[in-house]
């Protein structure tokens, strides 16, 4: 009835995107080997034990990646048989080549496409929670809006997280002019009518780390470290980290200013989108009046 995939872009050249959140050059050498390891620790082992196997990974690497990583790249399609890896010549080609690859790949009426950036992981569960929530819609987005952050480094701090319109985003849509879930960016699904949002079923976890972007720990309450080991984080880095996180005692007070900081734009989104005001926002957005 359906295809479902995760998709994934990695080293993309793209314009806009040059340095760090630290302002360090990005898809420098030192930018491969941290990212790399990133993936093979959280991201990579998260989606390979799914406790739902009925999906395909389609990561979009950008075709001057050093040889080095594309050798890693070829035993992680070795390792799992869902990864699938493409080369592609930079951002620009990535939505195009995402609709001749899923064209190409089957013949279902139905396809699910998921976001997922390459440093964050997934809880085991969260291809079932999506999947849960399909009925055969022509065009349905499906938010699941509770997770977690985990800063890591020297010291760790792992917090629950409510944040909608989120990088963890799903879409369900009809195979016949499909868009995927990548066509618009995860911030401007609060424009969309047609998206359902899930709470209750925390299904993600954003790693916070020296190379985000622009990413910062948001986490709140006290949480059992016992949660990580349903994401399936390389085992040695598991203990690792285990040992590392700080007792909530200790940044109890950042606790309560992220709390009030993700519950405050929660439901501010809520109220924006009761009263209309995004739509309103987006009509004045297509129709310029002078």
């Amino acid at each position: 009835m359906f295809q479902h995939y995760i998709i994934t872009r990695f080293n993309l050249r793209r314009k806009d995107w040059s340095t760090t959140k630290n302002n360090e050059a990005v898809l420098s050498d030192a930018w491969h080997e941290e990212r790399f390891e990133l993936f093979k620790n959280y991201c990579f082992p998260s989606v390979k034990n799914q406790t739902n196997q009925n999906f395909k990974w389609l990561v979009f690497f950008d075709v001057t990646t050093p040889e080095i990583y594309k050798e890693k790249i070829k035993k992680f399609e070795v390792e799992y048989q869902n990864f699938t890896p493409f080369f592609i010549d930079g951002m620009e080609l990535f939505i195009p080549s995402i609709i001749e690859t899923v064209t190409r790949l089957d013949t279902k009426k139905y396809i699910i496409t998921s976001r997922l950036d390459n440093d964050d992981c997934l809880h085991k569960n969260y291809i079932n929670v999506v999947q849960s929530y399909f009925d055969n819609q022509n065009y349905m987005a499906i938010d699941i809006v509770e997770g977690y952050g985990m800063k890591v480094g020297k010291n760790v701090k792992i917090g629950k997280m409510l944040h909608s319109y989120n990088p963890y985003i799903s879409l369900i849509e009809l195979k016949q002019n499909f868009k995927t879930v990548w066509h618009k960016g995860h911030t401007h699904w609060k424009y969309e009518k047609n998206i359902l949002e899930v709470t209750n079923k925390p299904s993600w976890l954003t790693i916070i780390h020296l190379k985000n972007k622009s990413n910062k720990f948001r986490g709140f309450g006290a949480v059992e470290p016992t949660v990580l080991e349903d994401f399936n984080i390389h085992p040695t880095v598991l203990k690792s980290l285990k040992n590392k996180i700080q007792d909530y005692k200790q940044w109890k007070q950042e606790s309560l200013k992220n709390k009030f900081y993700l519950l405050s734009a929660y439901y501010g989104k809520k109220v924006k989108k009761t009263i209309g005001f995004y739509n309103l926002k987006e009509f004045f957005a297509e129709n310029k009046f002078d």
